[in-house]
């Protein structure tokens, strides 16, 4: 006896905005997010980023436009 399950799953497609995303941590993995930001800016938007570490935080924020820079996920 076989058995087949099928699950349907229906999400609904983002399509008249932009996804608002923030980016947790600048370091060394954040890169591959920031270029994927990057790659699908036309449907992401970058809207906040968040590290410990004063100069990277500064540094992303500056690269990648990010008005409200914050020190701690609290924020």
């Amino acid at each position: 006896i076989t058995l087949q399950l099928q699950v349907y799953t229906v999400f609904q497609t983002i399509s008249d905005r932009k996804i608002r995303v923030a980016v947790v941590g600048c370091g060394r993995i954040s890169d591959s997010h920031f270029q994927a930001i990057e790659k699908h800016h036309k449907d992401i938007q970058l809207i906040g980023v968040c590290d410990t570490d004063e100069n990277r935080r500064t540094r992303v924020s500056s690269k990648y436009n990010v008005v409200a820079p914050s020190s701690t996920n609290s924020e």
